[in-house]
């Protein structure tokens, strides 16, 4: 079967190629921003956010990791250690305040 390794070392390479990408990755968040959806957001260069937006890392109730480099790109260490810690989510106003996003919209 699909080892987890496997599975996440191709999570890796989508975030790296955004990452990488020779021209500016704008990324659109729109609902629930949630693992790998963090890692796309925490890799782009410039995160929209509309109004209901909300960014956590609910595989943390497994006690898996993967997205938390990105977040800390996004929100910073407190604000990612606190998410991590508690499995705390927050809105896009939030993510705004704390420089995480660029702008909310409708």
């Amino acid at each position: 079967g699909t080892k987890i390794v496997d599975v996440n070392r191709g999570c890796y390479d989508t975030f790296a190629a955004i990452y990488d990408c020779p021209v500016p990755v704008i990324s659109a968040v729109h609902g629930y921003c949630l693992g790998g959806g963090i890692g796309i957001s925490g890799a782009s260069d410039i995160v929209i956010a509309a109004e209901d937006a909300s960014f956590s890392l609910p595989e943390i109730d497994r006690g898996a990791l993967g997205a938390a480099t990105h977040l800390m790109r996004l929100f910073g260490m407190q604000k990612t250690r606190r998410m991590l810690y508690t499995g705390e989510a927050i809105d896009a106003q939030e993510a705004l305040r704390l420089g995480g996003i660029e702008s909310v919209v409708p």
